[in-house]
């Protein structure tokens, strides 16, 4: 018999993609990098976004979402972007972050509480994908 301590920190396997759990493809924006002594930008330059996929285990919660997105982003910022869960709500005024799911309505929803996680999930047990969107912001 296992021990209760066991049981609670278990994950059940994934119904997602022969068990490795749902497809994510993060597009990141970053903010642009600061300008060099001299030059000179358009005003509406945008920086290069960049496409990164992995897979969570639906089982997970918010925290462990926004874990893998700061190890996919790493090449970009090392450091990831500051941010905290308190209570079931994001807190962070770095960046903003949203899901698109394909086929549905859900379009730039922004993940801002644990149930907008809870809602990507439910709704990616149907369509099978999502596409989050996580745009830096700058900090005044």
């Amino acid at each position: 018999m296992m021990s209760q301590e066991n049981t609670e920190h278990e994950l059940l396997e994934s119904i997602h993609n022969d068990g490795e759990g749902i497809c994510i493809a993060l597009d990141f924006t970053p903010l642009l990098p600061p300008k060099k002594s001299g030059e000179t930008r358009r005003k509406n330059a945008k920086a290069k976004s960049s496409t990164y996929t992995f897979y969570i285990n639906e089982n997970l919660d918010l925290c462990d979402l926004l874990e893998a997105v700061m190890f996919a982003i790493r090449a970009l910022k090392p450091a990831g972007l500051p941010y905290k869960v308190v209570g079931s709500n994001l807190r962070t005024n770095t960046f903003e972050i949203a899901y698109t799911i394909r086929g549905t309505q859900f379009k730039n929803i922004s993940i801002v509480a644990v149930k907008d996680w809870e809602t990507l999930v439910k709704h990616v047990a149907v369509k099978g994908n999502a596409m989050l969107h996580l745009r830096e912001m700058k900090v005044s």
